[in-house]
């Protein structure tokens, strides 16, 4: 899952050449919605939740907007297991910044036992 202000499509030419040398395994980029984001001014970008602050001590978080996120790569996951006929234990979910901590939060908080995390 891509950071802030990306795409998924920003990040498959890093894993063109890895593809090589793992024929098995399919990779899936997929893209956050436009919203947004409050840090920024308010402009509209890519994000999988609102960023409010950098500040750590204050910090409000969009509990909403990641929760949103963790459905979304939950049905990915579905759509995946039933087209692809794997078992959850067979899926990775990974990311950058934003990304990295959606894909931790959804294999935190997952039903499903995946294969990993990173």
């Amino acid at each position: 899952m891509h950071g802030l202000g990306d795409s998924g499509h920003g990040w498959a030419p890093v894993f063109r050449d890895i593809r090589g040398f793992l024929p098995h395994v399919k990779f899936i980029f997929p893209h956050a919605s436009v919203q947004p984001v409050t840090l920024n001014g308010g402009m509209a970008m890519p994000s999988w939740y609102d960023i409010f602050t950098l500040d750590k001590i204050n910090a409000k978080e969009d509990r909403e907007g990641m929760l949103r996120t963790i459905a979304h790569v939950n049905e990915l996951i579905t759509e995946e297991i039933e087209t692809s006929k794997l078992s959850s234990d067979r899926i990775v979910v990974a990311g950058f910044s934003q990304g990295a901590a959606m894909a931790l939060l959804t294999g935190l908080t997952s039903e499903r036992k995946l294969a990993g995390m990173v």
